[in-house]
């Protein structure tokens, strides 16, 4: 079996499968900090324009039932925190779901991780899908690039890993 997209750069056998804490530590900071990745695992893209099903028929070979992407957050009011997960087409929608976990690395908090699952049609009356995202944000103050803060949290690239159930 050919092994295609991103993953074909490894050996048979091989599975990404990095904890929470090396999502956050060693790729979204890296990324935020514009460090190049060294392999291509993770896609640049603008998440909110698709529907999960249409990201991954355009992404297929870049995953193995999960895929990992980096997103810009995008605000519901542009002087607001707010984040806004609808879609482009305003036909669907990601809704936080369950609680935030905290996500450690030796004892220091470095990130959180949201779990989301997709409705489609409008907010308040959508229907619950079986698309699942876990959505990783960094805690730092540390970052080296000229991002606009956003209280004590500076979230500007959200990591993405989509799941289907």
């Amino acid at each position: 079996m050919e092994r295609r997209g991103p993953i074909g750069q490894f050996p048979a056998g091989f599975h990404f499968v990095p904890t929470d804490a090396e999502l956050i530590c060693h790729y979204l900071q890296a990324k935020l900090d514009g460090d190049d990745l060294s392999y291509e695992a993770f896609i640049d893209v603008k998440l909110y324009d698709y529907h999960p099903a249409d990201l991954v028929e355009k992404y297929i070979d870049c995953g193995e039932g999960r895929w990992f992407f980096f997103t810009a957050r995008d605000r519901k009011y542009p002087n607001g925190v707010r984040p806004n997960r609808t879609t482009c087409d305003g036909d669907g929608y990601w809704k936080a779901t369950g609680t935030e976990k905290s996500i450690y690395h030796n004892r220091k908090l470095v990130g959180i991780r949201r779990s989301l699952v997709f409705y489609t049609g409008k907010a308040g009356s959508g229907q619950k899908t079986d698309w699942i995202m876990q959505e990783y944000t960094t805690k730092s103050r540390s970052q080296k690039s000229h991002h606009k803060s956003d209280s004590s949290m500076q979230v500007l690239i959200i990591f993405l890993d989509l799941l289907s159930t």
